[in-house]
């Protein structure tokens, strides 16, 4: 079963993925945005099954990873979030989030080339189609918000 998650940015689609994560017991990883000062500063990724965190995306300095926009982001992180995905046995998994950074072929790309049986991915509005479309997803539910 594939359900997809998806909205504008800001929209809660991180919020609501989360609940159903929860209420599914899924694993994977929620993308958590950063605050100092009330500065948005970028995102962490957020290990379901630990909580453990690791910086994914900053604005304010350099990682060793791809960029897009005003964010640079961490290779480590990338492989830390498909390593989470690929070795749980959870019956569920959640991806948050894909975006035009995985529509390159960077990111999280190479986990929607996998056939990983029940799935919750997050998927920015703008590239729900082109995503649908690249990997031939075939959603049992989009959830809008």
């Amino acid at each position: 079963m594939l359900l997809i998650v998806t909205g504008k940015i800001d929209s809660g689609k991180t919020s609501i993925a989360e609940k159903i994560a929860r209420e599914k017991r899924a694993a994977g990883f929620l993308s958590k945005k950063v605050f100092e000062n009330m500065h948005h500063l970028g995102y962490d990724l957020l290990n379901l099954e630990t909580l453990e965190r690791t910086v994914l995306a900053r604005s304010n300095c350099i990682l060793e990873g791809p960029s897009i926009g005003r964010y640079y982001f961490s290779q480590k992180a990338f492989e830390k979030g498909m390593e989470i995905v690929t070795n749980s046995q959870n019956m569920w998994k959640i991806i948050d989030e894909i975006g035009p950074l995985e529509l390159s072929g960077k990111g999280f790309a190479p986990l929607l080339e996998r056939d990983m049986g029940n799935i919750i991915l997050v998927i920015r509005d703008r590239c729900l189609y082109a995503c649908i479309q690249k990997w031939n997803l075939k959603p049992d539910l989009v959830l809008t918000v």
